[in-house]
């Protein structure tokens, strides 16, 4: 068989070299200044912009080539929410004082890692209450006049549309997501739709095309036509940030005009494969870059992948394209269903290895969002260009954009009630994703040999055989699909996550049935959704069979809070248990709880000393507090679950304190020793007390608490009576989540952050 495209062949062994390099090496570590530090530094502005924080919008500036140290750029927030007459132009070199705050790494397995983002990003710390020093130099007349044109359509969408529409369309169009709804937002990714809030090769190639079109029309030479739709859509690319895909859209819109100045053929995977090694080449970090992996993959699957699924899909055989309206909108609906379906095969080991979910009713959602696309984006210039002249101009226009986003919105909640929308499959392995593509691509080779060899046959032979589904090769697709998405589960976990000053426990047993015990956090907000949810997804874990309370304290349960109110698409929780405290305590501190469980339609439970619950080799036994326990301190009736799995043995004790926890001696008296304790209390200093240390003899312990937390947790005292017992100390403020494996009698202790350690 003929070699064709050899220029994409030694694009791809370029790529498979950067991504093993990457993948294979140690990232150098930029030296940074230490955090919460006040330093000055010098470089040049390239690029400024606006962030909304707790309701104000600050100025942000980007500063590149500092003189100071740092090989990145500095991301500066301003002390002074000045005007733009306040602040450098983009392009003038300045000198500024702040204090220094790095990016936080993810602590937990499935946490989205904000210092890797930016160090792809090439952004290596940011400063806050920055000041400006001293300004010199000239300013880059054109992106400062992008800038400037960018916030005045910014301003006249604010004027035209709501607020939340507003939010969108500065996203959509400009490339603006400070101050986007939050909760359209959510329902976007939630539904497989937020692609479409990104400046993206749909957004390029609706717009370049519509004003090479536009020029074309207008009998504007070749030779001026073309220069002029780079030169725009390049500006465009600027003003909207030029992301990831923004880049890669644009370059290849470039070249597809360039091939038809000079006459030349435009072929797409060449192009994308220039794209591919030109970006690598400036950041090879890309490989890792979601948004990279999920361009450049959606690409392929139009050009490499979707030829082949017509083949295995057959729709046209099941729905054979008649005349008039209804047969165009069959061929529309076959050809849109093979279009979102093929990207999705060549996309979904990347969905799942950086969101770990995929949203199934999004193959029908894309069927309308992405026509309409071009309806949005036509009136949304119409609306900012005519708002620009007459404010009810404006407001006429953007009328259909109203009523289109209002269809999005109602199809995002529509959707979200249906069952089984959303598939949890959690992070594939390596050699997961590498078993998917193969397979793939053998299927895809097989196709590409079968078309070169029926090129030799009679047009009445091809015929005969077109449009044939062979089962061959669905059982194919259906065996690529299970090695993606099958998790196999032994023996026994438990992880203690890194959710900062609080708690939160996640048992995994060897049936794959999961447990949780307690979930939050008083010093991260939102810890549901940034570091519970995602470790649950990234493990595969779709539903818990049981989540307990030790005590209704904030960091406890803020985190269950937000998974009850997503139990309906989220993560399903099968039962909620609380300890079985006084009347008055149930009604004082549990009834909140207890109510948003019903109304989430989770069965909620009472667990006292003596109760216990069996799992096949998994077995909880509550041995504190007594049940109707009456107190003023919360603390006390925490629930301490002694938990059994073969030979291990582990207590947890919540914030156990007082006379609760001097009862524990007599309910471990007699029993085996511990294999892992985790401390009361988060480490305070007069918690887990010696004598409870001397009794049961625990090898492990293990400690939750926030980084430099207010309270000092763990104290210094704590931590040397655990040392003097010989236990072996594991913290989340310093090792991030801690997950222990038990396996034929072998336990393994890992550290996020550090690795593992065995045992």
């Amino acid at each position: 068989m003929q070699i064709r495209r050899p220029l994409c062949l030694l694009s791809l062994v370029f790529i498979l070299l950067a991504t093993a390099c990457v993948y294979s090496g140690q990232v150098m570590e930029e030296e940074l200044p230490p955090e919460g530090e006040r330093i000055s530094l010098t470089g040049i502005v390239s690029d400024r912009e606006y962030r909304v924080m707790f309701g104000s919008r600050i100025p942000v500036l980007y500063i590149s080539g500092v003189k100071d140290g740092s090989d990145g750029q500095v991301m500066c927030y301003m002390a002074d929410a000045g005007g733009d007459d306040s602040l450098p132009g983009i392009g003038e070199t300045v000198r500024v004082s702040g204090k220094v705050s790095r990016f936080r790494e993810a602590g937990n397995p499935g946490e989205f890692d904000l210092r890797e983002y930016y160090q792809i990003l090439n952004i290596s710390y940011k400063l806050n209450q920055t000041e400006i020093l001293e300004c010199s130099g000239s300013c880059s007349l054109l992106k400062e006049k992008l800038f400037q044109i960018k916030s005045r359509c910014g301003e006249v969408l604010e004027q035209i549309y709501p607020e939340k529409e507003a939010s969108v369309l500065k996203a959509m169009l400009l490339g603006d997501k400070n101050g986007l709804d939050e909760e359209v937002k959510e329902l976007y990714q939630l539904n497989g739709l937020v692609h479409i809030l990104a400046i993206s090769g749909l957004h390029v190639s609706l717009l370049g095309m519509g004003v090479s079109g536009f020029l074309k029309r207008c009998r504007v030479p070749v030779w001026m036509r073309v220069p002029a739709a780079v030169g725009i859509m390049c500006c465009y690319g600027v003003m909207t940030g030029m992301g990831v895909s923004t880049w890669r859209a644009v370059f290849m819109f470039a070249l597809h005009l360039a091939a038809e100045l000079f006459g030349r053929t435009y072929d797409m995977l060449t192009a994308l494969s220039l794209a591919a090694v030109l970006m690598l080449t400036g950041q090879p970090l890309l490989v890792r870059h979601s948004g990279f992996l999920l361009s450049f993959g959606a690409v392929l699957g139009i050009g490499i992948i979707l030829p082949w699924w017509r083949e295995v899909f057959g729709m046209d055989i099941v729905f054979p394209r008649g005349r008039g309206v209804p047969g165009k909108l069959t061929g529309w609906i076959v050809e849109g269903l093979y279009l979102s379906s093929g990207i999705a095969v060549a996309t979904l080991p990347v969905l799942f290895s950086f969101y770990y979910v995929f949203p199934l009713y999004s193959l029908l959602l894309n069927l309308y969002v992405i026509p309409l696309m071009s309806l949005v984006l036509a009136f949304g210039i119409l609306s900012i260009v005519g708002g620009s002249l007459l404010p009810e101009a404006g407001f006429l226009f953007g009328m259909p954009d109203r009523l289109i986003l209002g269809i999005y919105e109602v199809s995002c909640r529509a959707a979200l009630k249906l069952p089984g929308g959303i598939k949890i499959g959690g992070k594939p392995e390596p050699w997961q994703i590498a078993a998917y593509y193969g397979i793939l691509l053998a299927l895809i080779l097989r196709h590409a040999w079968a078309e070169e060899k029926a090129a030799s046959v009679s047009e009445k032979e091809r015929g005969s055989s077109a449009g044939i589904c062979p089962m061959g090769q669905w059982l194919f697709v259906l065996g690529a699909l299970w090695l993606l998405l099958v998790r196999p589960v032994s023996g026994f976990s438990v992880s203690f996550l890194d959710v900062g000053q609080g708690d939160c426990i996640v048992m995994r047993n060897e049936n794959g049935n999961c447990y949780m015990v307690d979930g939050g956090s008083t010093s991260r907000s939102k810890v549901g959704q940034y570091q519970i949810l995602p470790f649950l997804e990234s493990m595969g874990i779709g539903e818990l069979e049981a989540v307990f309370v030790t005590h209704p304290d904030e960091d406890h349960i803020s985190g269950i809070v937000e998974l009850m109110e997503q139990t309906g698409y989220g993560v399903r929780i099968k039962s909620l248990i609380l300890p079985d405290a006084s009347d008055e305590i149930k009604k004082e501190k549990l009834a909140e709880l207890r109510d948003q469980a019903k109304e989430n339609k989770i069965p909620v439970y009472y667990i006292g000393r003596g109760d216990e619950m069996q799992d096949g080799k998994l077995k909880f036994t509550c041995i504190g507090p007594r049940k109707g326990l009456a107190t003023d301190e919360v603390n006390e009736i925490s629930t301490v679950l002694y938990t059994e799995y073969e030979e291990f043995r582990m207590l947890l004790t919540g914030d156990v304190t007082g006379e609760p926890e001097r009862e524990l001696l007599e309910e471990l008296s007699g029993r085996d020793a511990l294999t892992l304790l985790k401390a009361a209390h988060h480490g305070s200093k007069y918690s887990t007390p010696r004598e409870l240390l001397e009794l049961t003899d625990p090898v492990y312990a293990v400690i939750s608490a926030g980084r430099d937390n207010r309270y000092g947790h763990p104290h210094r005292e704590l931590t040397e009576r655990l040392m003097r017992q010989g236990c072996h100390i594991y913290q989340t403020p310093e090792g991030g989540a801690v997950t222990v494996r038990v396996k034929g009698g072998r336990i393994r202790v890992e550290e996020f952050l550090k690795g593992k350690a065995g045992a």
